[in-house]
This record gives structure tokens, sequence and C-alpha cells, in this order.
């Protein structure tokens, strides 16, 4: 048995003989003397003595339960004096004082990992969004906050004043595990996709949700099918015009033959015939030139990137533009920030791109007196490049706003319907997104968004 074992045994034996000989000496004094007043004395002393016997005895168990109190609270600066002369005391308050530390430091490992798992939640490009059963929100990243076109987000309700679908959609989430729902704000449509799962803490009930736009996703998958579905009808149509344009090529010259041999003495019919065939011609030749222009869209080579200077790039989207009609009657403003951006790209594809919205731009003005076209490049906090395009023209509807990509759409009278289509498609091939937002009386805003 060690020495502070055997201090302690001998410290409670002398109090213990201490009390039973005070207790025996009041009682052989009391008795003896008959002396009331010495047995008070006595039975006060005999009191006093086992109280404090009882206090020494719990100091250990006052001491343990202190130090889960402090633990409790979170009180990191509780420390217990090793400077005592109670060997056994010493050992006690060492070994709270080594326990309380380690503690500390597994708060303060916990402390780091919980910011770790922040940063992670802060930077991935999925929302997270994690809620208790009564809809308050305890945790929502920054990407969820800005797919959901919030500054903050405390409880579900506050969805409905956004859109009343989107929080029935979250609502929806706890049959079951997964809805899309379709959110339009500032003109600007995103189809966001929404998955949970539910887990247990700290005895409560809570929902992760994660929330995705798949809308860049969707336009790409419209965008492949109706690239497969113009291969197809150009293919097809390719291979029933042409048999047609030769056979009437042929027809004429063999008519043409006949008038010169004076075989024909039906003038009337023989020249009915040859404009016949003369229309049939121009026709089909119209039809394959109709056939090769949307063949472009099926047939755009992918692109040979370089670094490109976005001010010089955009300087000659102006000189370009100045033989536009409308141009001299519209103010053309350009804004690079900062001014020495470049981009990785294809230049002569973007230069085509840019002509395109800008052309679309000065048609949408048609000469407006207060007409403005402002071109702005910039770059985004996640590295990405933005270039948009915009007038103060009188806007697009918002029933033809999503069909403007889609190929063959037009609203002008001798438009194609390609334009746009062939634009997205060449960001889309160097990893980027053409979007566009647009009101009706205020204009139009074509964003093209490329990778770092």
């Amino acid at each position: 048995m060690s020495t502070q074992h055997i201090n302690k045994s001998t410290t409670i034996i002398l109090r213990i003989s201490i009390l039973i000989l005070t207790v025996v000496a009041g009682t052989w004094l009391t008795i003896k003397y008959n002396n009331l007043a010495a047995g008070i004395l006595f039975g006060l002393l005999i009191v006093l003595q086992a109280g404090l016997f009882v206090h020494y005895f719990n100091r250990v168990n006052r001491k343990i339960a202190f130090f889960f109190d402090a633990v409790e609270n979170n009180d990191s600066s509780l420390r217990f004096s090793t400077d005592v002369r109670n060997q056994s005391e010493q050992k006690l308050n060492r070994s709270l004082n080594r326990i309380n530390a380690l503690i500390q430091q597994a708060k303060t490992r916990n402390r780091q990992q919980e910011q770790f798992y922040q940063a992670i939640l802060e930077h991935v490009t999925t929302g997270i969004i994690i809620h208790d059963e009564k809809g308050n929100v305890v945790q929502a990243n920054s990407t969820a906050k800005k797919l959901l076109q919030l500054d903050q987000l405390t409880n579900l309700v506050q969805l409905k004043r956004i859109d009343n679908q989107l929080y029935e959609a979250f609502h929806s989430l706890s049959r079951q595990d997964r809805q899309s729902v379709k959110l339009q704000k500032n003109n600007k449509t995103s189809e966001l996709s929404l998955r949970s799962t539910t887990f247990i803490a700290r005895n409560s009930q809570f929902r992760l949700v994660a929330v995705n736009d798949i809308q860049t996703e969707l336009d790409e998958k419209e965008s492949d099918a109706w690239i497969r579905l113009i291969q197809v009808l150009t293919h097809e149509i390719m291979n029933s015009i042409a048999p047609i344009t030769s056979l009437s090529e042929t027809l004429m010259s063999l008519f043409e033959k006949h008038t010169r041999a004076s075989i024909l003495s039906d003038d009337a019919l023989h020249t009915q015939a040859l404009e016949g065939l003369e229309v049939i011609k121009e026709r089909g030749d119209d039809l394959i030139g109709f056939v090769m222009r949307y063949r472009q869209l099926t047939r755009i080579p992918q692109p040979e990137k370089q670094k490109v200077h976005v001010a010089a790039l955009l300087d000659k989207i102006r000189i370009l533009s100045s033989t536009e009609p409308g141009f001299s009657a519209t103010t053309f403003q350009i804004a690079v920030q900062p001014q020495e951006l470049s981009i990785n790209a294809d230049e002569k594809q973007l230069t085509h791109v840019l002509i395109n919205l800008t052309k679309n731009a000065l048609e949408a003005l048609n000469g407006q007196p207060d007409g403005k076209i402002q071109i702005k490049a910039g770059r985004l906090d996640s590295g990405r490049s933005v270039i948009s395009v915009q007038d103060n023209g009188p806007g697009i509807v918002s029933e033809q706003l999503n069909q403007v990509f889609i190929p063959f759409f037009t609203t002008k009278e001798k438009g194609s319907g390609i334009g746009l289509s062939f634009s997205r498609q060449v960001i889309r091939l160097h990893g980027g997104n053409l979007q566009v937002q647009s009101m009706q009386g205020e204009g139009t805003r074509f964003i093209i968004e490329l990778p770092e």
C-alpha cells in the first residue's frame, strides 16, 4: 500500500478515534458529576467533530462534482492547486487538471474539425440545407442561399416569399427523398433538384437537403436532342431533294436540246414545262441552302483555344458592328474589369457569337432615339469569366423567353432561328454557358459564362 493511502487512512482513523474519545469522555463526565452544562458542551463538541469528519470525507466528492459542473458549463479556466500538503489531495488535483487539459484539447480539435467541415460546405458547388422538424434551419451554405436567391435563411417559411411551389417542394420531401421545382426570379429561370436524407443528432431528427441547379444540364440535353433531330431531318431532306434537283436539271437540258432540234411542235406546252422545271430547280436549291444552314449546328468544330485579351476583342466587336444598320444612332459602351482580363477561348468562334448578340441588340433597338448597348466583362469570385451584352430595347415577352435558344424559333420576319442556338452551342463547346435575362419595357441581357 502506498504512503498516500496510509496517510489518508491514518487521518481517518485518528479523526474517528478522537470522536469516540470525545463521546466516551463527555458521557463519563456528565454521568459522574451530573453536570448538565458539561453534557451540553460535550454534545456540541461531538456534533462539531462529526460535522468536520463528514466535511473531510465528502471534500473529494464535492471537488469532483465541482469539476464536472465546470466541464458542463464550458469553464476552461478551471484549475486546482497542487500546492497542498496533503499528498492524496495533491495527486487528485493533478489528475483533475490533466483530465481538464485533455477535455480542452478534445474541444479544440472538435472546433477545428467543425471549422474544416464548415469551409468544405462553403466551397462545394452543391447547396446544403439542414433543418429540424419545425423547419428551423441550422445550417445553409452560401451556394444554397445563392441558388434560392436569399441573403439569410433561418426557417423554411421564408421560401414562401420566393415561390410557394418551392416551399411545398421542400415540405413534400418529408414524404419522398427527391423533388424538382422550377424557380423564376429576376427574369432568370432555374430548375432546382432537391434530394434529402434524415438523421438523428442530439436526440432530435434533422433533414439534410442537397440543392442543385440542373437547368444547364437540361439545356444541354435539349440542345443534344435538337441536334440529333436536325441531323436526321437534314439527312432525310437532302436524300429526297438532291435527286429531284438533279432530275429537274437533266429534264431542262433535254427540253432545251429538243427545242433546238425543233422536235416539239407545241411551243406553249414546251414553255410551261421549262418554267415548271425552273421553279422546281430554284425551290430545290433554296431548300438545299436552307438545310445547309441548319447543318452548321451539327458541324461546329471543336474550339482552338488560346489566350484572348478581352478588351481588344470587345474593341474589335465595336468596329465590326459599326457597319450594322442603326449603330450610329445607338450609344455603344464597353467596360472591362480588370482591364487586363484575358480568357482561354477560340477567338474566331467567340467573335462570331458576340457579333451575333450585338446584331440582335441593334435589331431589338430598331433605331430608338435613346438606344444603348452595353458590353461588360469581368471575373466572378469562382474564377469564371463573364461577358454580357445588354440593350435597353423593348425586351422579350415571358412566354418566348424560354424558347429563344430553340432551333428554328425566331420572332423576326426574315430570321432563320439558328443564331442563338448556334451561339449557345459554341459557348457550350467552350465549357461555358449562355443565358438570357429580359424584362418587357426595360431591355434584354445575354450573359456568357466561361471557365477559368
